[in-house]
This record gives C-alpha cells, sequence and structure tokens, in this order.
C-alpha cells in the first residue's frame, strides 16, 4: 500500500498513467483510451489496466468505468498486460523519476 500512496504524492494517477502508457509504447495517448482490436490497442490498454489496478489501487469497476470495458474485460486486461509487461520488461515507473 505504501507504493500507491507513494506514486500518488508523485503526482501518478489515471491520465499521468495513460501517457506513460502512450510514451512506452509510442502512440498517441488518444489510441491507448481508444477501443479497437488493433494488436497496439490492446497491447496498451492491458497494460494501462494492469498497472492501473496493480500500481494505483484502482478497483477494476472503477478503471472500466474509464474505459467503457465490463469489469470482467478489465480482469482479463490485467492478465494480459502482466505478462505483456513481463515479456517486454516494461517499467512503471520512468528510471529518472523512481
Amino acid at each position: 500500500m505504501e507504493r500507491r500512496y507513494r506514486l500518488r504524492a508523485m503526482g501518478y494517477d489515471f491520465e499521468r498513467l495513460v501517457q506513460r502508457v502512450a510514451e512506452l509504447l509510442t502512440i498517441e495517448p488518444r489510441e491507448v483510451m481508444s477501443s479497437g482490436k488493433q494488436p497496439h490497442r490492446v497491447r496498451a490498454r492491458s497494460l494501462l489496466c494492469y498497472w492501473a489496478v496493480t500500481e494505483l489501487g484502482m478497483s477494476n469497476t472503477a478503471v472500466g468505468k474509464r474505459l467503457g470495458i465490463t469489469q470482467p474485460g478489465v480482469c482479463r486486461a490485467v492478465r494480459r498486460g502482466e505478462e505483456f509487461a513481463v515479456s517486454e520488461n516494461l517499467e512503471f515507473l520512468d528510471k529518472r523519476n523512481s
């Protein structure tokens, strides 16, 4: 829990998380938030869901409302996001900001 509070104190919220995912995947933030089944959007939204739930402590329901998807959809996206983050060795925090 302490990490979540530290991240919030550093200014990390959902919007900043969208920016971070877009930066890492070199896409526009609007693409992270837009629906679609294109692989780059699915990866971005999955990574966003994973970090929003695990790092920021948001509920699946809250994330789902922000993205316009169901709670079970967020749950599946969190699993995909975790697999993607591990396989690509992606870090939530930029090394310059940690």
